[in-house]
Protein backbone atom coordinates (compact mmCIF):
# COMPACT_ATOMS: atom_id res chain seq x y z
CA UNK A 1 0.00 0.00 0.00
CA UNK A 2 2.90 2.52 0.73
CA UNK A 3 4.50 1.57 -2.38
CA UNK A 4 1.44 2.23 -4.60
CA UNK A 5 0.54 5.42 -2.89
CA UNK A 6 4.34 6.41 -3.60
CA UNK A 7 4.22 5.57 -6.81
CA UNK A 8 0.76 6.99 -7.30
CA UNK A 9 2.41 10.62 -5.43
CA UNK A 10 5.50 10.16 -8.06
CA UNK A 11 2.63 9.53 -11.69
CA UNK A 12 4.57 6.18 -11.75
CA UNK A 13 1.51 4.31 -10.60
CA UNK A 14 1.38 2.03 -14.17
CA UNK A 15 4.74 0.71 -13.52
CA UNK A 16 2.98 -1.43 -10.77
CA UNK A 17 0.78 -3.24 -14.00
CA UNK A 18 3.59 -5.32 -15.04
CA UNK A 19 3.37 -8.30 -17.53
CA UNK A 20 2.42 -11.58 -17.17
CA UNK A 21 3.15 -14.96 -19.37
CA UNK A 22 1.38 -18.04 -18.26
CA UNK A 23 4.17 -19.85 -20.76
CA UNK A 24 7.22 -21.26 -18.86
CA UNK A 25 10.18 -18.39 -18.52
CA UNK A 26 13.09 -19.71 -20.60
CA UNK A 27 15.74 -16.66 -20.74
CA UNK A 28 16.93 -16.21 -17.30
CA UNK A 29 15.78 -18.90 -15.57
CA UNK A 30 17.65 -22.23 -14.29
CA UNK A 31 14.11 -23.61 -13.48
CA UNK A 32 12.88 -24.86 -16.96
CA UNK A 33 9.03 -24.88 -14.75
CA UNK A 34 9.57 -21.55 -13.57
CA UNK A 35 6.25 -19.50 -14.36
CA UNK A 36 6.45 -15.09 -14.70
CA UNK A 37 4.12 -13.77 -12.17
CA UNK A 38 2.67 -10.47 -12.43
CA UNK A 39 2.42 -8.40 -9.08
CA UNK A 40 -0.34 -10.13 -7.46
CA UNK A 41 0.08 -13.40 -8.63
CA UNK A 42 0.47 -16.46 -6.90
CA UNK A 43 3.86 -17.42 -6.14
CA UNK A 44 6.24 -19.89 -4.12
CA UNK A 45 9.57 -17.41 -4.08
CA UNK A 46 10.78 -14.23 -5.53
CA UNK A 47 12.46 -15.53 -8.50
CA UNK A 48 8.70 -16.35 -9.99
CA UNK A 49 8.28 -13.10 -9.67
CA UNK A 50 8.86 -11.03 -13.29
CA UNK A 51 8.33 -7.51 -14.81
CA UNK A 52 9.17 -3.93 -14.38
CA UNK A 53 10.93 -2.50 -11.20
CA UNK A 54 10.79 0.76 -10.55
CA UNK A 55 13.89 2.71 -9.91
CA UNK A 56 13.38 3.83 -6.14
CA UNK A 57 15.84 3.00 -3.46
CA UNK A 58 15.56 3.92 0.39
CA UNK A 59 18.72 4.90 2.23
CA UNK A 60 17.54 2.96 5.24
CA UNK A 61 15.07 0.24 6.02
CA UNK A 62 13.99 -0.30 9.40
CA UNK A 63 17.06 1.21 10.63
CA UNK A 64 19.61 -1.05 8.83
CA UNK A 65 21.15 -0.67 5.63
CA UNK A 66 19.24 0.72 2.65
CA UNK A 67 17.73 -1.34 -0.25
CA UNK A 68 16.18 -0.67 -3.58
CA UNK A 69 12.94 -1.90 -5.03
CA UNK A 70 12.89 -5.70 -5.63
CA UNK A 71 10.18 -8.68 -5.56
CA UNK A 72 9.26 -10.33 -2.56
CA UNK A 73 6.81 -13.42 -2.43
CA UNK A 74 4.75 -12.41 0.34
CA UNK A 75 2.08 -14.60 1.94
CA UNK A 76 2.27 -16.44 -1.08
CA UNK A 77 1.88 -13.53 -3.58
CA UNK A 78 4.01 -11.78 -5.68
CA UNK A 79 4.49 -7.76 -4.66
CA UNK A 80 7.31 -4.77 -4.53
CA UNK A 81 8.94 -4.26 -2.25
CA UNK A 82 11.70 -1.63 -1.71
CA UNK A 83 12.42 -2.45 2.36
CA UNK A 84 10.97 -5.18 3.83
CA UNK A 85 8.32 -4.61 6.64
CA UNK A 86 9.52 -4.60 9.96
CA UNK A 87 8.84 -7.49 12.11
CA UNK A 88 5.78 -7.89 13.94
CA UNK A 89 5.32 -6.30 17.56
CA UNK A 90 4.04 -9.31 19.16
CA UNK A 91 2.49 -12.44 18.06
CA UNK A 92 0.17 -12.58 21.51
CA UNK A 93 -1.03 -10.40 24.13
CA UNK A 94 1.04 -11.46 26.86
CA UNK A 95 4.43 -9.89 24.40
CA UNK A 96 2.55 -6.00 24.86
CA UNK A 97 3.95 -4.28 27.88
CA UNK A 98 2.58 -0.43 28.81
CA UNK A 99 0.75 1.28 31.29
CA UNK A 100 -2.99 1.18 30.56
CA UNK A 101 -5.76 3.24 30.80
CA UNK A 102 -7.97 3.07 34.23
CA UNK A 103 -10.64 3.11 31.93
CA UNK A 104 -13.77 0.24 31.57
CA UNK A 105 -16.29 0.18 29.09
CA UNK A 106 -19.87 -1.16 28.60
CA UNK A 107 -19.30 -4.08 25.77
CA UNK A 108 -21.66 -5.10 23.09
CA UNK A 109 -22.37 -8.26 24.86
CA UNK A 110 -23.83 -6.12 28.06
CA UNK A 111 -21.15 -6.85 29.96
CA UNK A 112 -17.65 -4.45 30.89
CA UNK A 113 -14.39 -4.45 29.22
CA UNK A 114 -11.45 -3.01 30.93
CA UNK A 115 -8.39 -1.97 28.83
CA UNK A 116 -5.99 -4.86 28.11
CA UNK A 117 -3.55 -5.29 25.37
CA UNK A 118 -4.18 -7.36 22.44
CA UNK A 119 -1.82 -8.58 19.53
CA UNK A 120 -3.75 -7.10 16.88
CA UNK A 121 -1.65 -9.02 13.28
CA UNK A 122 1.29 -8.09 14.83
CA UNK A 123 0.53 -4.86 16.24
CA UNK A 124 0.13 -4.16 20.12
CA UNK A 125 -3.07 -2.30 20.67
CA UNK A 126 -5.68 -1.48 23.63
CA UNK A 127 -8.75 -3.38 23.72
CA UNK A 128 -11.62 -3.22 26.02
CA UNK A 129 -14.14 -6.09 25.05
CA UNK A 130 -13.86 -9.39 23.78
CA UNK A 131 -13.75 -10.63 20.63
CA UNK A 132 -17.11 -12.07 19.95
Amino acid sequence: MKLQATLAALGLASLLAVACSSAPATEGTTESSAQAVSVGGACTSASQCKGALPDICEASCNGGPGECAHFACVSNKCEIQICPPPPPECKRASDCKGPLPELCKLCDNGKSGCAHHECDDGVCVIDYCPAN
